[in-house]
């Protein structure tokens, strides 16, 4: 069943992270454009933009209620490059930094950073409420290394390199 039945509630989960974060379908015209750059077929991939988090609509409510917290953090690492005022005042650092080594591909280090922080925080959450164990976030950590390393982020750098950063965010879950 879609996210989008159970919005209100999602949304009020979201705001447990921070209060600004609003839910929206991915729909718009440029998302549409990446999905063809990248040659993704099937979207399935949440986008955060400032306090917006953009799900398809095809997303289970159980799979988007998992990756709020990945997308809730992006919310303050905006916030953080807003200079803790809005995470809409930090839209155009952090998307300058974010996009900033975009091509050539493999040296997309911000990128990498900020997205191993969401995701090392999405699973240290996970434990926390033990949905998952705390020795297997790093395993599942390791997978999303995968899947970072994949065009689904463009290459950012070789995986190896991105596991050694991986490396470094998994002493959090000691």
């Amino acid at each position: 069943m879609s996210w989008v039945n159970e919005k209100e509630r999602l949304e009020k989960y979201a705001k447990t992270f921070d209060k600004s974060i609003v839910l929206k379908v991915k729909d718009a015209w440029p998302f549409k454009v990446w999905n063809w750059i990248t040659q993704n077929k099937k979207d399935t991939v949440s986008t955060t933009f400032g306090n917006r988090i953009y799900s398809p609509a095809l997303s289970s409510a159980k799979g988007l209620e998992g990756i709020i917290p990945h997308e809730a953090r992006h919310v303050k690492q905006y916030r953080w490059f807003g200079f803790m005022i809005h995470p809409l005042m930090g839209i155009p650092l952090f998307n300058l930094l974010y996009a900033l080594f975009l091509f050539p591909v493999g040296l997309a280090i911000f990128r990498v950073l900020m997205e191993l922080d969401a995701e090392t925080y999405r699973l240290q959450k996970l434990a926390e409420v033990k949905k998952i164990q705390t020795k297997s976030a790093g395993k599942e950590l390791d997978r999303f290394v995968k899947i970072l390393a994949g065009k689904a982020y463009i290459y950012p750098m070789k995986e190896s390199w991105i596991q050694f950063f991986a490396d470094k965010f998994k002493k959090k879950f000691n």
